[in-house]
C-alpha cells in the first residue's frame, strides 16, 4: 500500500492512520505522515467513516493546511494495488459528476451457483431452477465486488453524508490476479505465494 501511495502521481499527502507509535515508525520509513495516534475509541471494531473523518480533520488541523477535496481510503489487505489505481479513482471523479470511486475485480463465483446448506440439505441462495440456462455463465451479465483497495471520497459525502461510498460510484477495475484481499490466513498464504512467484518471474 505504501509504494502504491509513493506512486500516485495524484495523491498530494499520504497519511498513516494508526493507534501504534511502532507502526508509525515502520509507516515513516516507507514515506507516510503520522501527525497523530488514532485514539483508542478509534482503534476498535467501529465503522471505517469514523476512521478516514478522523483523520481527514486531524491532518488538516495538525499540518494547519487548505481544505482536502477528496480523500483516498487504501487499506494494505489488497497489497498488489498500484499507483496507477489510485490515480483512476481520482480522476473518475472528475468525469460526469460521480461522488465516489473504488476498486473492484470481476465475480468468478456466480451467485447463481451458491447454496446453504440446512441440516445437510443444499438449497440454491437465489431460489432458481437447476435446469436449462442456469450452469451457462455466458447467460448472466459480468458482476463486480469492491477489492479492498482504494476507496475515493469527496469530502462532503464524508463530512455531511458520513459515507465512503457515496450515491453515484465509478468502478475501476483490477484484475483477479492483483485483487488478493488479506482477511484469513488462507488470503496470506495465497499473497505470499503470489510474491514469490513474480519474484521468480522478474529475477530471471
Amino acid at each position: 500500500a505504501a509504494e502504491a501511495c509513493k506512486d500516485s502521481k495524484l495523491l498530494t499527502t499520504f497519511i498513516l492512520s494508526t493507534d501504534s507509535a511502532k507502526y508509525a515508525e515502520i509507516g515513516r520509513r516507507y514515506g507516510a505522515e503520522t501527525p497523530f495516534l488514532r485514539p483508542a475509541r478509534l482503534a476498535e471494531d467501529v465503522p471505517s467513516e469514523d476512521v478516514v473523518k478522523h483523520a481527514l480533520l486531524t491532518t488538516e488541523e495538525r499540518l494547519k493546511c487548505e481544505p482536502f477535496d477528496l480523500v483516498c481510503t487504501i487499506q494494505p489487505t489488497t497489497p498488489f494495488l498500484i499507483g496507477e489505481d489510485i490515480d483512476k479513482c481520482i480522476e473518475a471523479l472528475s468525469l460526469n459528476g460521480y461522488d465516489s470511486s473504488m476498486t473492484v475485480t470481476k465475480v468468478k463465483e456466480r451467485p447463481e451457483w451458491m447454496f446453504f446448506l440446512e441440516a445437510g440439505v443444499l438449497h440454491p441462495l437465489q431460489n432458481q431452477k437447476l435446469n436449462g440456462e442456469w450452469g451457462i455463465r455466458q447467460s448472466y451479465p459480468e458482476l463486480y465486488i469492491p477489492n479492498g483497495g482504494c476507496y475515493c471520497t469527496r469530502r462532503d459525502v464524508l463530512l455531511k453524508e458520513n459515507r465512503i461510498i457515496g450515491s453515484r460510484v465509478y468502478g475501476v477495475v483490477m484484475p483477479h490476479i492483483r485483487s488478493v484481499d488479506i482477511d484469513d490466513m488462507d488470503d496470506l498464504q495465497i499473497a505470499r505465494a503470489l510474491v514469490n512467484t513474480l519474484e521468480e518471474v522478474y529475477n530471471r
